[in-house]
């Protein structure tokens, strides 16, 4: 009986080996099509919907030929993996032959595409001795009724199906309606997410919009013709967009048709050469789109040091109103008029706070100034978060919009360096989780960040990020007095174009000169806005607009410096100790934590454009034990070549 029981056994085995391909362990051609009879039979006895799939792998020879057969197999195999985990165990999945499969499911044609679209969602990159290989499938759908009733008659359609995918572009529907989107304009691709630039009718605020499912659906319904196979009247009929085409087209990784939007401005632009972009709409080469009515700006082609210094005195005429502590706050406010009307154009800039010491000094209404130079509409300000979570949120939420400006408007408490908010103000962009949708964006940071507060200012990090301006009116009651120009931000908004001209006017103006470049201490993180925003005024004789920057950071400079680089290190290598060559190679990857460990060791040790190991090692040596917020560094134990070193976070 035994010996009965194991030759039945391995019957089984054999036959279930037999039905088998060898490759993908999927069915093989001849199991695939008796399983299949077996199946649609019990659905027809069951009245159950019944649909035939017939897929192909796109370019799969091309695959063999440039990578390798051994290649091709790893995806077959891969992709026999994906389909068992993909289809139900009821279903009938097998491979036809070559880069052919058949599936078969009890279930109708609109459940089979969202099984479709799974199955795409999963389809990854293979790396196959070190090469990238990306695939992808076209499928053949057609589900069982009166005119296809039979297996061969439904793998007919399936495979007419195929061949119409086939012919008219892989990935078809899907690729050409965003081809479609693309050709008709309006619509860009920013962070991942499809958007469009919107202007509110009621406020004439332009920003850019997210396109949600129902919004695309009506874009997709304007710009092409939708059809369908109509069973009923065995021809194709006009259909609305499929909403589960929208929702592969929203959740695609890439886009590789719609352009990219990096950002608005209402305002003629810097390009990276240093030309002065003076139409407007959507510009190919910077991915910016201008918002602004170009005859209302007018900058010289070469405007010449008289033209920037007449420039300039306009731009000073409108801080009279304004009584400013010293010199170097007046150049600091000139400094964020040309900031706000370029800053677009800058990968990064510094934040810009506005400090008094008591109310009515003017601190918010010298926002208003400022932001007037960067957008037409009046400001939003909005209270400082409260902690770096909260900052996360609100910096994604608005950065998505393109903003021209974001302000914090009468801080209570110092500007704290939240890390969510020195990220933007050092990097160029900034991602995150998107409120709502099971998804990361990244967005662009070029906005302008103000804000203002009584004797309250920028501390920790956020003190070499950011450029105090001090307002000092000298009288007990700064409220009551009286002002030569009270309506001063109407006047500007009104003769804006005027205004944004004389600052594009100092700017261009040092570009064509040669960019002379005064003597000053280097502002890390900050080349190109020095450049363009500091050197310019310097050129004209103002003060350096950054001495508040380093007299913050002069009150303690090595604390701060310290503070940074036990974080920089702790963020890299956690609480494994790390010699000094490990840090700097550490510092040749790409990554928020490594690029502020690239700076700060800029800042301690870079030589000649070097960074000079020495100088590191015996820096760290001297500050070794000294505990700045609960961290400190302390020499490593073990036997090595060189000295290591790691942070230990002290107990509160």
């Amino acid at each position: 009986v035994a010996v009965l029981r194991r030759t039945a056994g391995e019957r089984r085995r054999y036959r279930e080996l037999s039905e088998r391909d060898g490759l993908t362990g999927l069915y093989n051609h001849q199991a695939t099509l008796r399983l299949g009879s077996e199946l649609i039979g019990r659905s027809h006895r069951e009245r159950r919907p019944f649909t035939a799939i017939v897929a192909d792998l796109d370019g799969f020879k091309q695959i063999n030929d440039r990578f390798g057969h051994a290649a091709g197999d790893a995806v077959l195999r891969d992709l026999g993996q994906l389909l068992r985990e993909v289809f139900p165990q009821r279903a009938v999945v097998g491979r036809s032959g070559g880069e052919e499969f058949t599936m078969f499911v009890d279930a109708s044609s609109e459940q089979a595409h969202y099984l479709i679209e799974d199955l795409r969602r999963r389809i990854e990159p293979l790396t196959v001795d070190g090469a990238r290989i990306d695939y992808s499938l076209s499928y053949g759908v057609c589900e069982a009724d009166s005119a296809a009733a039979s297996l061969e008659a439904l793998l007919r359609r399936a495979d007419m199906a195929l061949y119409r995918a086939k012919r008219t572009g892989r990935n078809r529907v899907v690729d050409a309606a965003e081809q479609e989107l693309a050709r008709a304009g309006h619509l860009y691709q920013r962070g991942g997410l499809i958007v469009m630039v919107l202007t509110d009718p009621g406020s004439g605020e332009t920003r850019v919009q997210e396109l949600r499912q129902p919004a695309l659906i009506r874009k997709l319904d304007a710009v092409a013709i939708w059809e369908a196979f109509s069973k009923k009247e065995k021809a194709w009929v006009k259909v609305n967009p499929p909403s589960l085409h929208a929702s592969v087209l929203l959740d695609s990784p890439g886009y590789p048709h719609l352009p990219v939007l990096n950002g608005l401005t209402r305002q003629p632009y810097l390009r990276p050469d240093g030309s002065l972009m003076m139409t407007a709409g959507y510009d190919k080469e910077t991915g910016m789109y201008g918002v602004f009515d170009a005859p209302q700006f007018a900058v010289p082609e070469a405007p010449t040091s008289e033209q920037a210094h007449q420039a300039l005195e306009l731009l000073q005429g409108l801080l009279n109103e304004f009584c400013f502590a010293r010199a170097v706050d007046v150049s600091a406010a000139l400094a964020a008029l040309l900031t706000a009307a370029i800053r677009p154009s800058l990968i990064h800039a510094p934040m810009f706070h506005v400090r008094a010491h008591m109310v009515g000094s003017g601190k918010s209404y010298l926002c208003e100034l400022i932001t007037a130079l960067a957008t037409p509409q009046r400001g939003t300000p909005t209270t400082f978060p409260a902690d770096d979570e909260e900052c996360r949120k609100l910096l994604l939420a608005e950065l998505q919009r393109a903003p021209a400006v974001i302000e914090f408007d009468n801080l209570t408490s110092d500007l704290i360096a939240h890390k969510s908010l020195c990220t933007v103000l050092t990097s160029e962009f900034m991602s995150g989780r998107v409120l709502g949708v099971s998804r990361t964006t990244t967005v662009n940071t070029r906005t302008l960040f103000l804000s203002s507060g009584n004797n309250v200012g920028p501390v920790q990090d956020m003190a070499r990020r950011c450029i105090t301006i001090l307002l000092d009116p000298g009288c007990e009651i700064p409220a009551a007095r009286t002002f030569t120009r009270p309506e001063l931000v109407r006047e500007v908004l009104r003769e804006r174009g005027r205004y944004v001209s004389a600052a594009l006017t100092i700017i261009r103006a040092w570009i064509v000169a040669g960019r002379p470049k005064s003597f000053c201490k280097t502002l890390s993180g900050y080349g190109d806005w020095s450049d363009l925003c500091r050197q310019p005024l310097m050129w004209l004789g103002c003060n350096d607009p950054t001495v508040s920057v380093f007299e913050a950071m002069s009150e303690d400079p090595d604390r701060e410096t310290l503070g940074r680089l036990l974080v920089a290190w702790q963020s890299v290598f956690g609480k494994m100790p790390a010699m000094i060559r490990d840090a700097i190679e550490a510092t040749r990857f790409v990554g928020e934590d490594r690029t502020e460990l690239l700076e700060v060791i800029n800042d301690i040790a870079s030589e000649r454009g070097e960074i000079n190991r020495r100088k590191l090692g015996w820096w760290i040596r001297r500050h070794a034990g000294r505990i700045v917020d609960g961290r400190r560094f302390i020499r490593a134990s073990g036997n090595r070549s060189a000295e290591a070193w790691q942070v230990e976070v002290m107990e509160k």
